[in-house]
Parts: structure tokens; C-alpha cells; sequence
């Protein structure tokens, strides 16, 4: 239930990358092809309308990239985390 949860997640994100739920992490970028992008992360328990079958799913915190170098802008994952482990490396 948690995989069908996290693609609910994506697509989610991929409709809106900076609604609801979404943050820009402070003073958190990653270079890509010598661009240097600002961090954010998707809190699913605060997007609402938001169908997820599995409680632990309200947990997880997706970081990720937005490219908008090229034609298409492009959203790269940094990195899939549960609650603990996001405030450990992000908190």
C-alpha cells in the first residue's frame, strides 16, 4: 500500500510542485550540470485531497530538485525519507 501511496505522492507533486504541503528547505541546494537548485521537500499530510491507504504514508518526506533549465521543467528526487530520518539529516 505504501509504494501505491508514494506514486499517488508524485504525481501529486509533479501537477504541483510548490502547492500545498511543499517547502523550500533553508540554505539546502544541490548542483545539477553546475546549476546550483534550492532544495524542497512534499509533506503528504498537509496536501489535502490527498488518497493515501496507508497511515505510515502521512510520514514520509520526499526532497526534491525543480529544473526549469530546458523546454520542460524537470523534478529530480534527492531522496525518499520517514519522518526520523529527514529531521536527522534535514532538521
Amino acid at each position: 500500500r505504501m509504494i501505491a501511496d508514494l506514486k499517488t505522492i508524485i504525481l501529486s507533486l509533479q501537477e504541483d510542485p510548490f502547492g500545498l504541503g511543499t517547502k523550500k528547505l533553508s540554505d539546502r541546494f544541490i548542483v545539477v550540470e553546475h546549476k546550483e537548485l534550492p532544495l524542497r521537500r512534499i509533506y503528504p499530510h498537509k496536501r489535502i485531497g490527498l488518497p493515501l491507504d496507508y497511515q505510515g504514508s502521512h510520514d514520509i518526506r520526499i526532497v526534491y530538485v525543480i529544473d526549469r533549465g530546458g523546454e520542460v521543467p524537470v523534478i529530480g528526487i534527492e531522496g525518499i525519507y520517514n519522518h526520523g530520518d529527514y529531521d536527522k539529516k534535514f532538521g
